[in-house]
């Protein structure tokens, strides 16, 4: 079927996108000084979620509010219940103090407080989206100064102007992918949708979800097979709290959200998710989840996905 090989296309564009302009991005900032902790957590942070954010802002283009809003918030859904569980059950996952403390609690707090915006008045306004990308830019100095600083710089050669040039072009094409790949997905996901008379809430909390999670998927999975507690954790509660804050922040500029009733549930299933993550960490043994806590995790988002059908 022509439409979902356009949808696989996009997905793949967007992916290789993302990927091609972190490569770009981050041979540009090692060419201009800058330390490696702050590409990792500015250029790579954000760098995996620009799959969300390109289809966050194609649909805010195209007035689709549905997959706007359902794309972050079934990625962020999928990230706490499918992605941790998964990588749960591969190996325990240790929590480190500040995560317990600090962005676990952060996470609860930015997606209550995008449901309490979307229960004010049903929009997510342009004054909202200011708040939401405020805090992002915060979100962002607590990561730089609480990172402890690696190994000084070692002496970089001066960047050549055909360096510069090269990785230049390839941002401009990553960016390019990006867009069409953005593109490519929103349209034949939705066609898909009235093909098979589905929604489009149904296709952006699931397809388009699960698609745009991949380098997400990837990067956790491959941490928690490698016992790197530390970054799979840190990818999954980062993501979410940037789609929160980033993603639906930069749409909500664009185009202010309107948000209806039948997304009040996935916003308490998101909420629940976070909350359970927390409770594992106190209960023993402290501060770890094992592999009955992935377990389930799994179980509550296939609970979730089933119920979707049924609601």
């Amino acid at each position: 079927m022509l439409e979902g090989f356009l949808l696989l296309l996009g997905f793949a564009l967007l992916i290789g996108g993302a990927e091609l302009l972190i490569h770009a991005a981050s041979k540009l900032a090692q060419g201009f000084h800058i330390s490696e902790f702050i590409i990792g957590l500015t250029i790579v942070a954000i760098g995996t979620s620009l799959p969300e954010l390109f289809i966050g802002i194609e649909a805010s283009f195209q007035n689709e509010f549905a997959i706007s809003i359902g794309n972050v918030v079934g990625s962020n859904i999928c990230a706490l219940l499918f992605i941790l569980g998964l990588a749960t059950l591969l190996n325990p996952i240790t929590f480190e103090k500040n995560t317990r403390r600090i962005e676990l609690p952060l996470c609860i707090f930015v997606n209550g407080l995008l449901y309490l915006f979307c229960l004010t008045d049903g929009v997510i306004d342009r004054i909202e989206a200011g708040i939401l990308l405020t805090l992002f830019v915060l979100f962002l100095v607590y990561l730089i100064m609480t990172t402890k600083k690696g190994k000084e710089q070692e002496e970089n050669k001066p960047m050549s102007v055909g360096f510069f040039f090269i990785n230049f072009i390839l941002i401009i094409i990553s960016a390019f992918c990006l867009k069409i790949g953005s593109t490519f997905v929103i349209d034949h996901a939705t066609a898909l949708a009235d093909r098979f008379h589905i929604s489009s809430k149904i296709i952006s909390l699931t397809l388009i979800a699960l698609g745009t999670s991949l380098p997400e998927i990837f990067t956790t999975l491959v941490s928690a097979k490698s016992k790197k507690h530390n970054i799979a954790v840190g990818n999954v509660i980062g993501s979410v709290i940037m789609n929160t804050l980033l993603i639906i922040g930069v749409s909500a500029m664009i185009n202010p959200i309107q948000i209806t009733s039948a997304f009040h549930f996935e916003f308490i299933v998101l909420i629940i998710a976070s909350l359970l993550i927390s409770l594992f960490t106190f209960l023993k043994p402290k501060h770890h989840m094992t592999r009955t806590d992935g377990a389930i995790l799994i179980g509550v988002y296939v609970l979730y996905l089933m119920m979707l059908c049924w609601l």
